[in-house]
């Protein structure tokens, strides 16, 4: 065609071939037909040649119609069926099928040829050499030209269809193969399937190419929802990155289009907002529902599941869509997925893939350095022996192969000193292959050393780290006594803090080495470890270089306004602004940008700290700011722009929304250290005001790690930021100490007024921390002092907030304490002058958090100005101040206190880090107390358990219809601090008890424990985290012990169990077992012994009994699972800590759990299996209970102390018995225990061991 693009109507059904020569034929030319079946372009358009392109005396134009085909894996149709299409394109355009002649005659013109990959060049080759030919090129859209780069855009908002991946390759390659047509006699047809672009900048490039006209064929309703996604998406990922992904979805679902579409686009949705649970849930869905997915469609997803935590679903889902994907941006990142996951045979198919349609794809050398990284950390070598000749290795890669696939420890130490003359890209695959070889081989100090010799500028530092990662997680989890852990990890942890300072965007190594301190990880060593380094390195950057304070350019009124609304009009034409990623226009900064910049910084810190302020307003300026800073080198304005509107979204509850930006900042870095720091200091300042300790920790470690001149102010903030985080870890005389070098450094300050009253507050805080041990006189004068201070905020221009924080509290303890005079009306006064100078919600907030005698009303308003967390471990951070709160009303006024209220309040402090992220009931104050009733089982009770503001234990129980509140007596050692003493010693202790010592030391060790425990038969127990810790089987009742006498299991909240009766039961009656048989050489082997005694039983009962020396996938969603296992627990007798067997298997207590997922039972004989601890930075339980429930478990039991073996076989029989004639959970355990009391005695560690947890009230299906 010669006349531009035309959207072509057809007189026949499908493609008519007859649009494009309504004007004639001109040679040397190309049409692209977008939209058309590509069996309908090919056959019509060959039929169409041979039927009708003649000259003006009749004879034919083209001496044949030439083929130019993909290759074979990417068009499966063989010559034969091409052939076939050319005849039904006769029979559509004339009506008339072909005579055998005739065809004959056809087979002879057509000629196909094959492109051997999708590579342009090989194309372009092709059709170059052809002369006088119709040339047709079926599925254009696949083909890739290497000019083209196709930079993967590192904005979480950035949003990509289809037609942005295919068109600019098209465009590129197309007009190169024009180009080639001159003086050939040849004509030109490219055709491809895909729906024509919407994106009319993409629809230019097309245009552009000189002598390409393209043709649109239009399905109208289909473009209609093509516009409308290509419309809308960017709004939508746009909204789900920053937080507000239920707009989204309320959008997607209110659109008119098909429900797979709408699924499709949730899905895209919720994997840009980080709600990793929400989006397997809605990807799980979609493929339960029987959806279609194209082959790319499941790939992607595949991909998304494996971020969501789900490997086999992803390995799934890749393994169905892998072998006919075309995309090879898509090929090459499923291959680093697969790498990611482990799946050597998966990454194999891709690889292959990949190679036969792109062979110089730069990802197939990656993936064979991983296969040989994968070969080092393999046990099994008979896949990788089959894969070897596909490989094509290169150099020195078969020297590593040839090495790894008859390994030794010499031989690995002999490619090591081998690799000493190859490359530093050889020598550091090399040390990461022995690294990996070493750590697979259980040598995780041989692991550490080789890994700390690779390159940290080279390609495989991000390797180097997560194997140092994975080698620190197995010294934490082997340790044994005595081992020098915390000197043996130094090395490694001073090379991830380097690798992760300058790489804030690697959000997964991160997470990954934080959790490594976390108490599940590294028990009690974590965290000293972590304050250990922050301390060092805020000693070693007191000799920072400190910069002179950059003097302050700073824009006019005017300016500012003007560029705020050329900024917004902008804004109204762009539609979605990527903060992370996003240059402002330059010729919207009229002036200098530093000068604006600041401004805005200036503006934003003013509306953030003015109580009439719109916090709205100060985040789009701060987002603003952030566009205009990529304009400025090394500036750090924007950063502390969303510092401070992220500070006030934690002070206002909106914590979520503040970690959000917290993780923003990371992603505004880029490559400057001062960024880097600056960002990292903001990090660790936003996550402790969310109350995250430990990556606030971590936050500041990185910033100190990076070494780098700063300014006063800048320095001055590291050190605020410092001290508040060790004071609310209990570092209160580090805390003192170090306020002296923030006095030094508030000297080097331009204006150091506001600083100095900063430094005040905190001294205020410090005092106030230990005031609840003072005597009244003292925390009179605190009082006094506080209202002192607040008066001097008051008439500055600094934040009034934490000022008035302390005042509110210092008040609010001396009420508490029954201490209150009427000499501290003026302070009272001073008090509502500041709270009327804050916004009314924060003096609403204020005034609850700091009651003395908080109601109800109180407690729950604190509840509720909390935000939905994306992550539930957060809960208990997030809920801090409703916690205190309700401990407060647990105390005071006991007389007026109604049932529902102290039922709402013990609900409010049980272990709310389980509740589910989507559906959880909203706490009310009539909720709780009516549920408990109707949960009641029959002679049975209901009891919940929590501590006050004074450790006094405070018990409501529920039974036949009566509610009774009762506190423990003052003139008792409080409950909390007795349990405090207790668990230094138990319940590990119990486990150690020889019978023949008796039962002394257990009444002795309860003694302190006193629980009113109801007369019922049975008992239900939601206790908070602290009191769960106690085993109530223990708690004595007319000098004997309760679980002799009543059936008891814990819940951890209310919330949790109500939201899980709504969950549908596994109906697939599967049960599995798994005890392992690998021996540790030893004559009597425990767990053989325990295998030996069950395994009949286990078999009558139906049970798969897997014995293998590794945990089975199959216990994965069983009705119900048993394991048979050793079990541990930390350093100090506290926290569970691994599960080992006999053999060389040791693994944590979140790999057990994430083998046991979805399981309808748990049953565990594991020693400390059942060990409930409460987390050392929250009102959270750790232990292997939790991490089952949370990973979708609904009843779990197991053992708080180290178990007898022996009890294994008459526990299992009874209980299976009971549990297949319909008894609960909660029965069948109680029956279960008395059996083992039967056999062995009253020997309580034996007989009131196993405890259910959960859903304990569950009966079979």
């Amino acid at each position: 065609m010669s006349d531009g693009e035309k959207n072509a109507q057809g007189r026949i059904i499908g493609f008519d071939p007859r649009i494009l020569f309504t004007k004639g034929l001109q040679l040397d030319t190309a049409d692209l037909v977008v939209g058309a079946a590509t069996d309908e372009t090919v056959g019509r358009l060959s039929a169409m040649s041979f039927l009708a392109l003649n000259d003006r005396n009749g004879a034919q134009i083209f001496l044949n119609v030439t083929i130019v085909a993909p290759p074979f894996s990417a068009w499966p149709l063989s010559d034969d069926d091409i052939l076939e299409l050319v005849r039904k394109g006769f029979l559509a355009l004339n009506g008339q099928s072909l005579g055998e002649r005739e065809l004959e005659s056809v087979r002879r013109r057509l000629v196909i040829r094959r492109c051997p990959d999708l590579d342009t060049k090989g194309l372009l080759a092709q059709i170059s050499s052809l002369t006088r030919t119709l040339v047709i090129v079926p599925m254009a859209h696949v083909y890739r030209d290497a000019a083209v780069t196709d930079v993967e855009n590192p904005s979480r908002a950035a949003s990509r269809l289809v037609e942005h991946l295919w068109v600019p390759h098209l465009a590129t390659w197309s007009d190169k193969c024009v180009k080639s047509l001159a003086d050939s006699g040849n004509y030109l047809v490219l055709s491809t399937p895909e729906d024509p672009p919407t994106d009319e900048r993409l629809k230019e490039q097309l245009n552009s190419v000189e002598n390409l006209y393209p043709v649109y064929l239009l399905n109208d309703a289909v473009d209609l929802i093509n516009r409308l996604i290509s419309e809308n998406a960017p709004r939508w990922i746009g909204l789900a990155v920053c937080g507000r992904v239920d707009e989204a979805l309320s959008e997607i679902w209110a659109l008119d289009v098909e429900e797979p579409v709408k699924r499709q686009l949730e899905i895209q949705a919720l994997n840009r907002s980080s709600f990793r649970e929400r989006t397997l849930s809605a990807l799980e869905a979609y493929v339960e529902k029987g959806f279609d997915l194209t082959p790319d469609l499941a790939v992607r997803f595949g991909r998304i599941a494996y971020r969501s935590d789900a490997p086999h679903l992803a390995a799934r889902l890749i393994g169905d869509g892998v072998d006919s994907t075309l995309d090879i941006g898509l090929l090459e990142k499923t291959l680093v997925t697969c790498d990611s996951m482990g799946d050597g045979a998966l990454a194999l198919r891709v690889s292959q893939r990949l190679k036969s349609l792109f062979p110089e794809s730069p990802f197939l050398d990656r993936y064979r350095e991983g296969w040989l990284i994968m070969l080092s950390g393999a046990t099994d070598l008979s896949s990788f022996h089959e894969a070897l000749p596909t490989l094509e290795l290169l150099g020195f890669e078969s020297e590593i192969a040839k090495t790894l696939l008859s390994p030794s420890d010499a031989g690995i130490d002999a490619l090591i000193v081998a690799a000493g003359n190859e490359t530093t890209h050889d020598k550091d695959l090399a040390s990461l292959c022995g690294a990996t070889y070493a750590l697979a081989r259980l040598d995780a100090k041989y692991a550490i050393n080789r890994a700390l010799s690779i390159s940290p500028a080279g390609l495989f530092k991000r390797r180097a780290a997560w194997l140092l990662i994975s080698a620190m997680r197995r010294l934490f989890l082997r340790s044994a006594p005595g081992d020098d852990v915390v000197g043996i990890i130094q090395p490694p942890l001073a090379y991830l803090r380097h690798y992760l300072s300058e790489n804030p965007d690697d959000v997964e190594a991160r997470e990954a080495f934080t959790a490594l301190f976390a108490v599940e990880s590294s028990a009690s060593l974590g965290t000293p470890i972590l304050i250990a380094q922050t301390l060092n390195l805020a000693h070693e950057s007191r000799a920072c270089l400190v910069q002179d304070n950059p003097k302050v350019l700073m824009a006019t009124a005017v300016q500012v306004d003007r560029f705020l609304g050329d900024a917004e009009a902008w804004l109204g034409k762009v539609g979605v602004y990527d903060v992370s990623h996003t240059e402002i226009p330059a010729e919207l900064i009229q002036g200098e940008p530093l000068a604006l910049l600041n401004a805005l910084e200036s503006l934003v810190r003013e509306i953030s700290i003015d109580p009439e302020g719109n916090l709205e307003y100060a985040e789009h300026l701060s987002f603003l700011a952030c566009g205009v800073a990529r304009h400025v080198s090394d500036t750090t304005a924007d950063i502390n722009a969303l510092r401070f509107v992220a500070c006030c979204y934690a002070g206002s509850g909106q914590t979520q929304r503040a970690r959000d930006r917290a993780e923003q900042i990371l992603e505004l870095t880029g490559d400057s250290v001062a960024r880097q720091r600056a960002a990292w200091v903001a990090f660790a300042d936003i996550y402790h005001r969310t109350r995250g300790p430990l990556p606030a920790l971590l936050g500041l470690a990185f910033a100190l790690e990076l070494k780098h001149p700063v300014s006063a102010d800048e320095l001055w903030w590291e050190g605020y930021t410092l001290i508040r985080i060790v004071r609310d870890l209990g570092l209160t005389e580090y805390a003192q100490t170090s306020l002296d070098h923030l006095r030094q450094v508030t000297a080097l300050l331009d204006e150091p007024a506001d600083t100095e009253k900063r430094i005040r507050t905190l001294e205020l805080s410090l005092r106030l921390i230990g005031a609840q041990h003072l005597d009244a006189a003292m925390q009179l004068a605190l009082v006094d002092d506080a209202a002192q201070h607040c008066s001097e905020v008051l008439q500055g221009r600094d934040e009034i907030l934490p000022a008035t924080v302390i005042l509110a509290q210092s008040i609010g303890l001396l009420e508490h304490s029954g201490n209150a005079e009427a000499s501290i009306d003026h302070a009272r006064e001073t008090l509502e002058k500041a709270l009327a100078r804050i916004e009314a919600s924060q003096a609403n907030y204020v005034r609850a958090m700091t009651a003395s005698d908080p109601t109800i009303e109180d407690i729950l308003h604190l509840t509720r100005r909390v935000d939905p967390t994306r992550n539930s471990g957060d809960a208990p951070g997030d809920l801090r101040v409703a916690e205190i709160s309700a401990r407060r009303f647990l105390k005071a006024g006991k007389g007026a206190r109604s049932p529902d209220a102290v039922a709402t309040t013990l609900e409010l402090i049980a272990d709310r880090a389980l509740d589910p992220l989507q559906n959880a009931r909203e706490l009310e104050t009539q909720w709780p107390l009516k549920y408990a009733h109707t949960l009641c089982p029959e002679d049975g009770a209901v009891m919940m358990l929590g501590t006050d503001s004074e450790g006094a234990l405070v018990t409501l129980t529920v039974e036949q219809g009566e509610t009774v509140v009762s506190t423990q007596d003052a003139s008792e050692t409080d409950f909390a601090t007795a349990v405090e003493d207790w668990t230094k010693v138990y319940p590990h202790r119990y486990g150690y008890i020889n019978r023949e010592e008796g039962n002394n030391e257990f009444f002795l060790s309860m003694a302190d424990l006193h629980v009113p425990i109801p007369k019922a038969k049975r008992l239900i127990v939601v206790a908070e985290p602290g009191v769960q810790q106690v085993p109530i089987n223990l708690a004595l009742i007319n000098d004997n012990f309760a679980g002799y006498q009543r059936a008891i299991g814990y819940v951890p909240s209310l919330t949790w169990l109500e939201a899980k009766s709504r969950q549908p039961r596994i109906l697939e009656p599967r049960r599995v077992a798994w005890i392992s048989e690998a021996t540790g050489g030893h004559e009597n082997d425990v767990l053989i012994r325990v295998l030996e005694r069950n395994e009949y039983t286990l078999r009558e009962h139906g049970f798969e009994v897997e014995t293998q020396g590794k945990i089975p996938s199959t216990l994965k969603a069983a009705q119900i699972a048993v394991v048979a296992a050793h079990g541990d627990v930390g350093a100090g007798g506290r926290f569970f800590h691994r599960v080992s067997d006999e053999g060389s298997l040791v693994v944590s207590p979140a790999a057990l759990a994430n083998a046991l997922e979805g399981s309808d039972l748990a049953i565990l004989f594991v020693c400390s299996g059942g060990r409930t601890d409460k987390h050392p930075h929250g009102n959270t339980a750790v232990g292997l209970p939790k991490h089952l429930l949370s990973r979708g478990c609904r009843t779990v039991i197991a053992s708080p102390w180290p178990l007898f073996a022996s009890i294994a076989g008459p526990w299992l029989e009874s209980f299976l018995r009971s549990w297949d004639e319909g008894v609960s959970a909660l029965d069948a355990t109680f029956l279960a225990n008395q059996a083992v009391e039967m056999h062995f005695g009253n020997v309580p560690q034996y007989s009131l061991a196993m405890t259910v947890y959960g859903d304990v009230l569950m009966t079979k299906v």
